[in-house]
């Protein structure tokens, strides 16, 4: 389903780091009732906050939030 919703989002091909930083928004959101920010996700994923950019350009956290079938995370607009 993951890439199909990339797709959506203007995603091409759905790489490790995509799949990587869509669980890790999932699992966060699961534990803490909520997505992490672009902030924590760069100190916490292991992907950094560069990366985040490349590989979700049109906003890292709301992106690969809305992939990951969670609601946006706090802070975002």
């Amino acid at each position: 389903m993951v890439p199909e919703l990339a797709a959506r989002e203007g995603i091409a091909a759905v790489t490790d780091g995509h799949v990587k930083v869509v669980r890790f928004m999932r699992a966060e959101y699961l534990s803490k009732g909520t997505g992490p920010s672009v902030r924590a996700l760069g100190k916490t994923s292991g992907v950094s906050v560069k990366e985040l950019y490349e590989l979700f350009p049109k906003g890292p956290a709301k992106i690969a939030a809305r992939i990951a079938g969670i609601p946006k995370p706090k802070g975002c607009i």
